[in-house]
């Protein structure tokens, strides 16, 4: 009897052993489903997905909780893309070359104006000029200008500066930049970005030759006139 006794209880625990292992399989199964869908979506070529809920016990309610979390996360990141897309859509949209940079001059953000300008003025030919591009620093690249050059670059230098300090509420500069091709200048206009103290800056390069040079012609008849009306008053006074 007490082999039998054993016997017995040998086989109940291999039993309940048994069912306990499949009550747990079948427990913990929307858990290993879920953890599948997760393999499948470390590609990051492949959108984000709900994990499988299953049931609705205490695990349903987990990964429930975790696809809504995922889901405003989705939400959030699509309006992040959209709100990019819009800023780029804005800043490509004006003529002036435009680029954000931080309160310690590193470029944040640019505009396709200002990125065919870098092309347009790079070392070689089509290849952008690494230092105004996004995560160069530019005040670094007008302090360089301005070691081999004093004047404008160290004025840019200076008024970037101020407005990133705060000291000024903005900063012009009216500039040459000739190039081998022609001759140009700028009007370059430096901005805070937003209310908040060294908070970045928004800077903008507009092309002003037309008008330089319209007012450079403007000069030379103004003098051309002056020279003839000085010229016709001596030859009336020799009379």
């Amino acid at each position: 009897m007490r082999r039998r006794l054993l016997i017995a209880t040998a086989l109940l625990t291999l039993l309940a052993a048994g069912l306990i292992w499949w009550k747990l399989q079948r427990q913990l199964a929307p858990l290993a489903a879920a953890a599948t869908a997760l393999r499948v979506q470390t590609d990051p070529h492949q959108p984000l997905q709900g994990l499988p809920v299953g049931r609705p016990d205490e695990i349903g309610e987990l990964i429930d909780g975790f696809n809504r979390t995922l889901g405003a996360l989705t939400q959030r990141e699509q309006a992040l893309k959209e709100s990019e897309a819009f800023k780029n859509a804005v800043l490509n949209s004006v003529d002036a070359e435009i680029a954000v940079v931080d309160r310690d001059g590193v470029i944040r953000a640019v505009n396709e104006p200002w990125r065919q300008f870098a092309r347009d003025n790079g070392i070689a030919p089509g290849a952008a000029a690494l230092q105004i591009e996004v995560g160069g620093n530019y005040l670094a690249v007008c302090r360089a200008a301005s070691d081999r050059a004093a004047g404008d670059a160290l004025s840019a230098y200076d008024g970037i500066r101020a407005v990133l300090d705060g000291s000024v509420p903005s900063f012009s500069l009216e500039y040459p930049c000739h190039s081998p091709a022609e001759q140009r200048w700028y009007h370059m206009n430096v901005m805070p970005l937003g209310q908040r103290a060294q908070g970045g800056a928004v800077i903008a390069h507009t092309n002003i030759t037309a008008r330089v040079l319209a007012a450079m012609e403007v000069a030379q008849q103004h003098q051309r006139l002056e020279q003839l009306v000085l010229s016709r008053t001596a030859e009336l006074s020799a009379a």
